[in-house]
């Protein structure tokens, strides 16, 4: 099994390559107007996909201890409760969330379950898991890997002009790709794939436009 796809969820990945791509791109063009020479911009791209992946590997780690903490505090809060309104308690939490995909009859049973579990289980103070780590790897990995489009031509190119014209039309092409495929993991069929990703496009180049005026 792919790494990335078994220790970094498809929603992190996809919008953490739009991001890297976005970044990149923010920067080439920046690039560009200053006139900055190719090693420069080579140097500049590359620490730029690392510096975004180790900030989005710490943030993953991060978010995901967060989601463990909050859960391990439901879980002490229901072990004050009684069962009435601990069941209370999972209704609001959870019923808006699932009540199009689970029964009420099923999410009563579950809840009821998850405050068994809650009640034979020991309290625990959460930490980095070995999954976690290994998702920020992987986002690291996955910017170190946007990063290609915009450096190859850069390398191999040795007109300084179309090299930097290519490497912007790769990283929008890529931007477009990710679009089409995110569409597809989302549900959307036909079409509507080509709209996602011409919107995901569009959107990249505003995000891109307003880096640029702002001064990033």
């Amino acid at each position: 099994m792919n790494p990335l796809r078994k220790y970094v969820p498809p929603s992190d990945r996809f919008a953490e390559i739009l991001c890297g791509l976005i970044m990149l791109l923010t920067f080439t063009l920046a690039g560009g107007v200053m006139e900055a020479s190719p090693d420069k911009l080579v140097l500049g791209a590359v620490s730029c996909a690392l510096a975004w992946g180790v900030i989005d590997g710490a943030i993953f780690m991060l978010n995901s201890l967060f989601q463990r903490g909050r859960q391990e505090k439901l879980v002490a809060e229901i072990r004050t409760l009684d069962r009435e309104t601990a069941v209370a308690r999972l209704r609001e939490g959870f019923d808006h969330r699932y009540s199009a995909v689970i029964s009420p009859e099923m999410r009563e049973e579950i809840y009821h379950d998850v405050i068994d579990v809650a009640l034979e289980s020991e309290p625990y103070r959460p930490w980095f898991t070995r999954e976690e780590v290994y998702g920020g790897l992987g986002l690291l990995a996955i910017e170190a890997i946007c990063s290609i489009p915009a450096i190859a031509p850069l390398i191999i190119l040795e007109d300084d002009v179309n090299a930097l014209r290519i490497s912007n039309i790769l990283l929008l092409a890529t931007m477009a790709v990710i679009g089409y495929y995110w569409a597809g993991w989302s549900g959307w069929q036909g079409a509507m794939r080509f709209v996602i990703a011409g919107f995901v496009l569009a959107l990249g180049l505003v995000m891109v436009g307003v880096a640029i005026l702002m001064g990033g």
